[in-house]
């Protein structure tokens, strides 16, 4: 519980500092589409998860190696050699990259109560490649992490 509790705290003084950081942007990227809903799905053979995300834009500084800071909250299923259950889970992300080519890594907190016999919190990483244009509404992942193990994703920003 320490480390969960050290992890949230770390999460907060990056978030802060980051925001407190940002320089103003010309209205050149207005344009840009701050939201996002998409749909994963995560297998690795004997565990799968199905889930929903939305995800917004918390800061945009194309000066920086990674240049977008979100956060993402998302719901879903699981299912693991005959148990399964559903899990909650929050990250903050950082997009790196430009056009419509970009690496993305997150971390943060899953809660999934039916996971083990503690409290249900686990670790939520998540490092690949992400396809979003600016002023464009689709986006496309792929990469790997947990809860979502190799996943796939699918929807559009607005």
């Amino acid at each position: 519980m320490r480390k969960i509790i050290f992890l949230i705290t770390i999460n907060l003084f990056m978030i802060q500092f980051s925001l407190l950081a940002q320089s103003d942007i010309s209205n050149r990227y207005e344009n840009r589409h701050k939201s996002c809903i998409y749909g994963s799905l995560g297998t690795a053979f004997v565990y799968s998860n199905i889930s929903g995300n939305i995800e917004q834009e918390i800061s945009y500084n194309p000066d920086k190696f990674f240049s977008t800071m979100s956060l993402r909250i998302g719901g879903g299923y699981w299912s693991s050699w005959g148990n399964e259950g559903y899990d909650i889970t929050g990250t903050v992300n950082y997009l790196s990259g430009s056009g419509g080519n970009h690496m993305e890594m997150g971390f943060g907190i899953a809660f999934s109560p039916g996971y083990d016999e503690t409290y249900g919190f686990l670790p939520a990483v998540h490092a690949g490649y992400r396809y979003q244009k600016p002023g464009e509404f689709l986006v496309f992942r792929a990469g790997v992490g947990v809860p979502d193990t190799l996943y796939l994703s699918l929807g559009v920003c607005f």
